[in-house]
Order: structure tokens, then C-alpha cells, then sequence
């Protein structure tokens, strides 16, 4: 079944307030690289080819400028069949946890791979 969380991205207004507070309630190991204006935020142990253990998943923070949403950005897996499987099966539940599916991903695409 598509439709797995496989990368976030998380805008912030002050970078070194965010950094501090996604590390403190999350634990979450951060690597800054301000030549990219990036953080890459891993949320449990990873090498090289990303998380190194099941249930973890990576991802960045970045000024809420350079993003491409003014809110958080979850990429899911499965490309179209991902997101329109998601889309389908938060069917009926309109004030479940994915709200107005409407507003789920604005200005997302569901035609580019992951």
C-alpha cells in the first residue's frame, strides 16, 4: 500500500528558535548546512542511505521564504497512486485527522514521483 510518509519539510520564521525546539521536544539530531539555507532533521538513527531503523523518517527545515508552503510539506510514497489512495481512503471523514482534503497539500501536485 502506497501512501507512507517518506520526507517532511517544516518552515520557520527563526531558525535557530526552531532548531531548538524540534531538537528539545523531539529529539531530533539536526545538521545545518547554511550554504544551502537547509537543516536536515533526522528523527532517529540514519547512515548514509537515510533512517537505520524502521519507523523513522527524515527530513529539513528551511526559512519560510525559500519554501514551497507556508506550512508544513509531507512527501508521500507511491507517487499518483500514493496521494490518491490517501485522498480516497480519508473519504467520510471530513473532521477526521486529514481534516478537508481539500487543504491537505495546497498547491501539491500529485504527478511528480517521489
Amino acid at each position: 500500500m502506497g501512501g507512507r510518509v517518506v520526507h517532511f519539510e517544516v518552515p520557520y520564521d527563526d531558525g535557530d528558535r526552531a532548531r531548538s525546539f524540534y531538537k528539545d521536544a523531539f529529539g531530533w539530531q539536526l545538521m545545518e548546512m547554511p550554504e544551502m539555507g537547509y537543516t536536515i532533521a533526522m528523527s532517529g538513527p540514519s547512515d548514509d542511505t537515510g533512517p537505520s531503523e524502521s519507523g523513522f523518517i527524515n527530513g529539513g527545515m528551511l526559512s519560510r521564504e525559500q519554501a514551497a508552503s507556508r506550512g508544513p510539506v509531507l512527501v508521500v510514497d507511491g507517487g499518483r497512486h500514493g496521494l490518491r489512495g490517501l485522498l480516497h481512503r480519508s473519504r467520510g471523514q471530513r473532521d477526521g485527522p486529514l481534516g478537508d482534503r481539500r487543504r491537505l497539500t495546497p498547491g501539491a501536485r500529485d504527478d511528480q514521483p517521489t
